[in-house]
């Protein structure tokens, strides 16, 4: 411990001699690790990070796909979402939403909010539970009878204070009343896109034509049935129900997508693993040329060198000082980059569009952190192994003078 804290000391004296080859390795280092971090942070959020839904990888959306141009319309039939409950045997459960804006009144000032209606098994299906109150039935789905709502919490907390009296209290949706039964825990909003209130889909299905493509449907496999079987079974109802009604459904079918999906795909994914290639060579360049000044910063240590060689130093003790001093290089261009990655991830944030905003958490969390650290360690070996050994090489140490 004692050499090590030598090591540490004497580094820290000699990258202090030379302030000017100092600043541009710590610059240089730092721009290429916070690259990095700010890339990886971005990357683990869209493909990796856990999505804020139970169970995620069994959670599907249903997409209408036009048979002829293969395009992908998004939204689904109510009709065609009621056939598939009825007739699927692979999903635990399912539910169908849409969202749509409403003049909020019978509080202390009107605004226009979001309001997101689902069925009831929406809320099993995404594997929901309020925070405060509860949620609604489906026999809160009949028109008529649709007339209970929960907040979302940060509507919660800014309209009303975080109130915990405010369940049972009324409030006016397009100047109808709605009996507010429960709040939703802090973050969901992340997980259904920016709403304000959540409320039963109370729709009149007989009125709602077949051919009416405009609601989202998510459902959940069973733990026993794979997405390729339950892709096979909906497309198979698709099929009959293209038979059966044809002017509405014979030119679509549908296709499961994953809703890990909806926030890349896979021309997004490769995009972004091209992408982190891209940094890492932009790191790897950063690590040659500080290996180059190290090489050039060498040449002007020679004698030093070849002094403590003289004086007893063997060459493993030099080498761990030279690697030592590359180790404080790397750390203080990881500090700096990490900084840097803070700036460059709320950069990246707010190019992303709305609804991937919404349902994704970019941070510099401890995943990212551990990236950093790795990623620091491993500079200081590629930039760094190179020039302590051929410092440190007989032949150069023995070169005192010219």
């Amino acid at each position: 411990m004692f050499t090590i804290a030598q090591d540490l000391r004497f580094g820290v004296r000699m990258l202090l001699k030379s302030p000017g080859f100092t600043t541009v390795a710590v610059l240089t280092l730092a721009l290429g690790i916070g690259a990095n971090t700010a890339i990886f942070s971005l990357v683990y959020a869209m493909m990796w990070r856990p999505l804020p839904y139970a169970e995620s990888d069994q959670l599907v959306t249903f997409r209408s796909l036009d048979l002829d141009s293969g395009r992908d319309m998004g939204s689904v039939s109510l009709h065609n979402f009621i056939d598939w409950r009825e007739q699927a045997s692979s999903f635990e459960n399912m539910g169908l939403l849409y969202q749509r804006s409403a003049n909020l009144s019978g509080t202390d000032r009107p605004e226009r909010v979001t309001v997101l209606r689902s069925t009831a098994s929406l809320i099993p299906t995404l594997g929901f539970t309020p925070a405060l109150g509860q949620t609604f039935a489906e026999s809160d789905e009949t028109p008529g009878r649709d007339r209970v709502a929960l907040l979302f919490h940060n509507f919660w907390q800014r309209r009303f204070g975080g109130d915990p009296t405010v369940v049972g209290r009324t409030i006016a949706l397009d100047d109808v009343e709605f009996t507010i039964i429960g709040v939703w825990p802090e973050g969901l909003e992340s997980a259904m896109g920016p709403s304000d209130l959540w409320a039963p889909l109370g729709l009149d299905v007989d009125a709602i034509p077949r051919a009416n493509r405009s609601y989202a449907a998510i459902g959940r496999i069973k733990r026993d049935i794979s997405p390729e079987q339950a892709q096979t079974e909906i497309t198979a109802i698709a099929t009959r129900l293209g038979k059966v009604y044809p002017e509405e459904n014979g030119a679509y079918t549908t296709r499961l997508r994953p809703i890990r999906m909806e926030i890349i795909d896979e021309d997004g994914a490769l995009a972004l693993r091209l992408l982190m290639g891209a940094v890492l060579f932009v790191l790897l360049i950063a690590c040659a040329n500080v290996g180059n000044l190290l090489m050039a910063r060498a040449n002007a240590r020679r004698s030093e060198i070849a002094v403590r060689s003289a004086l007893g130093a063997g060459r493993g003790r030099l080498v761990r000082q030279m690697l030592t001093e590359c180790l404080l290089l790397s750390a203080a261009g990881g500090i700096l980059g990490t900084l840097l990655a803070y700036w460059g991830v709320g950069a990246m944030l707010m190019l992303l569009p709305d609804g991937v905003q919404s349902l994704i958490v970019i941070s510099i969390d401890r995943t990212a952190l551990l990236f950093t650290l790795s990623t620091t360690l491993l500079s200081a070996l590629v930039f760094g192994l190179a020039p302590a050994f051929k410092a440190t090489s007989t032949k150069f140490a023995g070169m005192i003078m010219e």
